[in-house]
């Protein structure tokens, strides 16, 4: 069962923006994937684990759409949008997979991958999920 969820949320993740003719329609999808992930978290918050998981492979998977992870993430994040309190760990948890993930990469020397990691931690700068500073501060320690 853990790994058909586990499966279901990243296929999910995944197709968000495959089809898209215009900038609004990608909102939309954005949109209502959003609405969908905050939707489940509140029925079963024991998902948020499996989410984080979901988007980070999706992150190293599918670098293409980092810019897309990083938006959905910051829907999730942002304080107008926290509806129950799990959601308030999210990007703790996002971020802290993240850096574990680059370190496991870096020792095994998956440089493509870590680039990846990197490509999205910008993403999720831009998007303001972290600070410009906690991401150049996160650079300078590498």
């Amino acid at each position: 069962v853990h790994q058909d969820e586990q499966r279901r949320i990243t296929s999910f993740l995944a197709s968000i923006g495959d089809h898209y003719m215009s900038i609004s329609e990608l909102t939309v999808q954005l949109t209502n994937a959003f609405r969908a992930l905050n939707s489940e978290i509140t029925q079963n918050p024991s998902i948020l684990d499996k989410l984080v998981m979901s988007i980070l492979r999706c992150s190293v998977e599918l670098p293409h759409k980092s810019s897309i992870y990083a938006t959905l993430c910051a829907l999730l994040c942002s304080s107008s949008n926290k509806t129950h309190a799990v959601l308030d760990s999210f990007g703790m948890r996002l971020i802290g997979g993240l850096i574990s993930t680059f370190q496991n990469l870096f020792k095994e020397g998956s440089l493509p991958k870590c680039r990846r990691i990197l490509r999205f931690l910008s993403e999720l700068s831009n998007t303001r999920v972290i600070s410009s500073d906690s991401f150049a501060q996160f650079l300078l320690n590498l």
